[in-house]
């Protein structure tokens, strides 16, 4: 059974821009899934949705939306600000501006559990944020320091301490790797999967970086102009010996190099996105496609599962005439 079950999302902002657009996903416990895909694509807003932290103006409807059990959709704000943190917590983009700054680490970790758990006396919160700082890879004398004080891998390590504070069932990070050097992001990426496998937390992993989520995920998903359009084993549409099944994934993959693979040079995405706010008619991804067919231009492709693959979906007319 799904921890996270959603079913046909869809978030429209002011004039009409339909961010996310009839996504349907599923995160099981203890399992790490990845959203992938382009700045713009719909990604934030999802998992702003799943948390109930949309902005004003913003209008989200979903004929499913649960956690746990509970209709995410039908919860008042007091219900919600027990379900955050305790339940459900998010480490948002970019920590270098994620934490209040005439407050010590430590106190902004300490904040979070007296909300969620106030029966906890003073002396076994200190412990816990000791131990939260220790599990993060940060010595626990530097709760005392604030946040100007710590390197950017050092508050996101913070960050993702804060996350853990209440013990919560699953985990939405958003970009966990922006903004890093690449050695800081390997030991930030070796974090998360660690605490995932060690705490048995199922994780949700927004990244537009495929080469993050092949590290860090069992399934992902991948987003283009609002829709998933293909998600699946990450082995299966990420390893370097991998063949998604979706042109734009193909071509995502190309932008960055995979050595192992033999695959030195880049080559980026020729175009842009569509228009949100008047999208096209048939394959979104059509107008940027090198393979499209004459039948990409006028009819919307569903998800089709692709042969031979018992839970591999992508939506590709290609694809659906070989099912």
């Amino acid at each position: 059974m799904s921890l996270l079950s959603v079913r046909n999302l869809s978030v429209t902002y002011r004039g009409g821009v339909r961010a996310v657009d009839g996504v349907d996903l599923d995160v099981t416990a203890g399992e790490v899934v990845g959203l992938a895909g382009e700045s713009g694509c719909g990604k934030s807003t999802l998992a702003l949705a799943v948390a109930r932290l949309l902005p004003a103006g913003a209008v989200a409807a979903a004929d499913e939306m649960t956690f746990a059990g509970t209709d995410l959709s039908t919860v008042a704000e007091a219900g919600l600000r027990a379900l955050r943190w305790r339940r459900l917590s998010l480490v948002f983009q970019g920590a270098m501006n994620g934490f209040n700054p005439v407050m010590t680490i430590g106190d902004q970790i300490r904040e979070a559990i007296r909300a969620h758990e106030p029966e906890i006396d003073r002396k076994a919160v200190r412990r816990r944020v000791a131990e939260l700082l220790t599990q993060v890879g940060i010595a626990s004398g530097r709760a005392a320091d604030y946040p100007h004080q710590l390197s950017g891998g050092m508050k996101q390590r913070a960050m993702i301490a804060m996350a853990l504070a209440c013990r919560p069932d699953l985990v939405i990070a958003d970009e966990p790797t922006t903004a890093l050097d690449v050695m800081t992001q390997a030991q930030i990426l070796e974090l998360i999967r660690g605490l995932a496998d060690e705490l048995g937390l199922a994780m949700l992993i927004i990244s537009h970086d495929l080469t993050v989520l092949s590290e860090l995920c069992d399934r992902v998903a991948v987003m283009y102009a609002g829709r998933i359009v293909e998600r699946g084993n990450a082995e299966e549409i990420l390893s370097s010996n991998s063949e998604p099944a979706h042109p734009y994934t193909r071509r995502l993959l190309d932008c960055y190099p995979r050595l192992d693979s033999g695959q030195a040079s880049i080559n980026g995405i020729p175009g842009s996105p569509p228009d949100l706010a008047h999208p096209p008619a048939g394959c979104r991804f059509n107008d940027r496609c090198v393979e499209k067919l004459p039948r990409c231009a006028s009819d919307d492709p569903a998800l089709h599962r692709v042969p031979g693959a018992a839970a591999h979906f992508a939506a590709c007319h290609l694809v659906g005439a070989c099912a």
